[in-house]
């Protein structure tokens, strides 16, 4: 199921980010900027997932949410980071946006995906 999902919010990244050249540079420094602000927010959700889950998970589990967490973490993080050369540097977003857009995008999705996976995960341990 994760998967299928995964596979089509990929296409959906890929039609915006072969339209982002088109974009003017306002445009473009909008969405970094409010990239930013989601990344960062994802981040922190991150943080809360991992502190609500990893104590109360076996040694097994606990490992691998930990490893997944932390991707999850390094993920978002360069998102930010790409973000945010998007908006402080408009120029480098107007000739790179096909690939900046392309990768806060998928950035999200994964993001989104692993950090909804721990959620899941959460509802199968104590409070």
């Amino acid at each position: 199921m994760y998967g299928i999902l995964l596979f089509g919010a990929l296409v959906f990244a890929s039609i915006i980010a072969l339209s982002a050249p088109g974009f003017p540079a306002e445009t473009l420094q909008a969405f970094f900027g409010i990239a930013i602000q989601l990344n960062a927010s994802l981040l922190i959700a991150v943080f809360v997932v991992a502190s609500f889950l990893l104590p109360r998970l076996r040694e097994g589990p606990r490992e691998w949410y930990g490893l997944l967490l932390t991707l999850d973490a390094m993920n978002l993080f360069v998102g930010l980071l790409a973000s945010t050369v998007g908006y402080v540097l408009p120029s480098i977003a107007s000739s790179n946006a096909r690939s900046l857009t392309l990768l806060v995008l998928v950035g999200w999705f994964l993001g989104l995906f692993l950090l909804t996976d721990g959620i899941r995960r959460s509802q199968q341990v104590r409070p």
